[in-house]
């Protein structure tokens, strides 16, 4: 994927708000809700827990 394309710019994002603690990636949710809109927050959400499940599989036996 081009690391310009908006697929890795949401890819990096969601990355980094993975590895916040809860209350800091709450208030960052918070933020992309009141600036972008709840579609978006939500898609970040998603993003964020599709990488956590990801990863999990991959730590799983």
């Amino acid at each position: 994927m081009p690391n310009d394309s908006e697929e890795y710019r949401r890819e990096c994002e969601a990355r980094y708000v993975m590895k916040m603690g809860d209350e800091r990636r709450n208030t960052y949710y918070q933020g992309v809700l009141q600036k972008r809109g709840k579609a978006k927050a939500n898609e970040l959400i998603d993003d964020v827990n599709r990488i956590r499940k990801k990863e999990k599989a991959n730590v799983e036996m």
